[in-house]
């Protein structure tokens, strides 16, 4: 087993394939062939293969998963499975923080799910959407262990003080000597479910003491250590409390 950016002969079993499907009446992506060849001329097309044979593909930069399909042969074989881990080591090693996939038909939702993946809000269409937040572990430098509190919430936090978080994350995390508080593991401030058009909004606590609250685009939250991959999915890596205003 391989997986490999494809060749001109790997998209042609995958065009042949797709339309033997759409010939015998089947849900199949050969509507999509000229996205997939587009593709594969931007390198951004992955081929899952068996020796020769094509058994799976995925259509995306890293970091996206525009199209994914497995060839009836190879389906409950883990095929499947391999290229989506795959695709979400891919996506760690570009630093992306989040990937989002619409399921496509709807009946890949359980696959997705089984691959770690949450159902979200529908981006559009009516298909189910799932969200992953990718896993990223970090090297721990020498230091002084310190207690990491990071609540996520819509960003209505910043005016209302009824607001619950969406997610809260308790990191181990140590204070170095360059001043720097460094985390075991990234913290993805994903929130795809909060109202449509708003902000995602970020509270840091270290030993008790918040060190900033707000919406996770702000100067004063960049300067505590929340950063953006390319598709504005905010994360936090390392905390930089020397620059916390109103401990």
């Amino acid at each position: 087993m391989t997986i490999v950016i494809s060749t001109d002969e790997d998209l042609g079993q995958i065009l042949d394939w797709l339309r033997v499907e759409d010939q015998g009446g089947e849900t199949t992506f050969h509507p999509n062939r000229n996205m997939i060849t587009n593709g594969h001329a931007a390198g951004e097309l992955l081929v899952l293969k068996e020796g020769d044979e094509v058994a799976a593909f995925a259509l995306g930069a890293p970091g996206v998963i525009d199209i994914f399909e497995t060839k009836p042969a190879f389906r409950r074989s883990g095929e499947g499975r391999k290229l989506a881990r795959y695709c979400i080591e891919r996506a760690a090693e570009a630093d992306m923080a989040v990937i989002e996939v619409e399921c496509a038909p709807s009946t890949s939702l359980p696959f997705w799910k089984h691959m770690g993946f949450q159902e979200i809000r529908a981006r559009h269409g009516h298909n189910p959407w799932v969200g992953l937040r990718v896993p990223k572990r970090l090297a721990l430098p020498d230091g002084q262990d310190r207690e990491v509190v990071i609540r996520v919430y819509d960003e209505s936090v910043t005016y209302r003080a009824d607001v619950k978080p969406v997610a809260e994350y308790r990191p181990q995390a140590v204070l170095a000597e360059d001043g720097a508080i460094y985390l075991e593991e990234r913290v993805a401030l994903y929130a795809p479910d909060i109202p449509q058009g708003n902000d995602v909004a970020v509270e840091i606590i270290v030993q008790g003491a918040r060190l900033g609250l707000g919406k996770a685009k702000r100067d004063e939250l960049e300067a505590l250590g929340v950063r953006h991959d390319p598709f504005r999915n905010f994360y936090i890596d390392v905390i930089y409390p020397t620059t916390a205003r109103g401990k």
